[in-house]
């Protein structure tokens, strides 16, 4: 019986979404909708592959992400999507009820709510920072930093965006590098810059 109601459910939870796009699709256009969510995916992953962190100052090197970049992009998404979901609103009476529903709940989800949380974790964490001399290692996490002596690390790791630091004589310590803005690229040249002063596991 439950394994029916699932089913059922996951039938109409489908239908749903079914119901949306075609509403979507109605008011914007079907080849405009593709255009629309193929051109964020895109630029959303340029910017995010492509926008590195990195800069060097005399023997300084930090990572601090310029947030400004990522967070036009999404807050471009939000206004699309707010103006997607006023003009389904609008055609209502085309679309009728139910579909209008689906269509409006969702773009709040896709195109509002879901890059309106990313835009909050970026700028949440937009002063963490890690700092590299040519003695110390220096991580800033929200209101937490934590500094190294290079002498004092034993060696560290990087896998899974994770950076893992065996400090001697003491526990490991674990710092999760996409919680401080990092990104690919990021982690990339992180490594390459540890690996001049720290031995790799």
């Amino acid at each position: 019986m439950s394994k029916a109601k699932g089913a059922t459910g996951g039938l109409a939870g489908l239908g749903a979404i079914g119901f949306g796009v075609y509403g979507i699709g109605q008011v914007h256009g079907f080849i405009n909708m593709t255009i629309f969510i193929v051109g964020a995916i895109i630029s959303l992953f340029i910017v995010y592959r492509l926008s590195g962190s990195r800069k060097k100052k005399n023997e300084f090197i930090v990572y601090n992400q310029n947030e400004v970049y990522m967070v036009a992009v999404l807050v471009l998404i939000i206004t699309s999507g707010l103006y997607s979901a006023f003009s389904i609103y609008q055609k209502q009476n085309e679309l009728g009820e139910s579909i209008t529903g689906d269509a409006i709940v969702i773009v709040f989800i896709f195109a509002i709510i879901l890059p309106g949380l990313y835009a909050y974790s970026i700028l949440k964490n937009r002063n963490d920072k890690i700092i590299i001399t040519p003695t110390k290692l220096t991580i800033i996490d929200n209101k937490k930093t934590y500094e190294f002596l290079l002498e004092d690390l034993d060696s560290y790791q990087i896998a899974n965006s994770k950076l893992i630091l065996y400090v001697k004589e003491k526990e490991k310590m674990t710092f999760k590098l996409d919680e401080l803005n990092l990104n690919a690229k990021d982690i990339k040249l992180l490594d390459l810059d540890l690996k001049a002063s720290v031995i790799k596991r």
